[in-house]
């Protein structure tokens, strides 16, 4: 009796470590599905060595809603929308001169919905995550710069919209986004 309990324990948990696993991976494989909606925002993604992959319609991480899947990736052999142009206006690097090295994608993106931002490098000794979302503006264009630090990862997303006095100074305040099941991190 005591066996089979342990049993069917041993059996659940590798049923629950094995879905999450599953939707890890897609989450490398899968692309980023633009928006099709009339209420569209663009955003110009940017990173230095990571990988990017966003959650449309929600605030926190779960690669299985529709449309998540990989925006940019630094290594080869992910899905991924590198050097996709929108024709998106100058940002923090003005005529596209991004860092050396850095991989980019403009993409559009659903307007006055929240989307969730996952960037993660695991890279020799260096490792870090940055999780975050916000709720773009639709009309409005945005730069999310990641970039990996020598203690830590970080985001900075910018309203670069033509139409804004001043394109460089408009931060936005971004919220820490979350994993949307516990059970996704095994």
């Amino acid at each position: 009796m005591i066996k089979s309990k342990i049993a069917f324990i041993l059996f659940a948990t590798l049923l629950l470590t094995g879905c999450g696993n599953i939707k890890t991976i897609k989450s490398f494989s899968t692309s980023f599905a633009e928006s099709t909606s009339e209420q569209q925002a663009r955003i110009r993604i940017i990173s230095d060595k990571g990988m990017v992959r966003g959650v449309p319609n929600s605030e926190c991480i779960d690669y299985a809603l529709p449309g998540s899947g990989v925006m940019t990736a630094y290594y080869n052999g992910f899905a991924d929308l590198n050097w996709k142009e929108l024709d998106l206006p100058d940002g923090k690097f003005p005529d596209k001169q991004f860092p050396a090295g850095a991989v980019w994608t403009e993409l559009a993106i659903d307007g006055d919905k929240p989307i969730a931002l996952h960037y993660i490098l695991n890279e020799h000794l260096q490792s870090c995550s940055v999780m975050a979302n916000f709720t773009p503006e639709s009309g409005q264009d945005y730069e999310a710069y990641f970039k990996t630090g020598s203690v830590e990862c970080s985001v900075n997303i910018t309203n670069i919209s033509e139409n804004k006095t001043s394109t460089h100074s408009d931060k936005l305040a971004l919220n820490q986004a979350e994993l949307c099941n516990w059970q996704d991190m095994f």
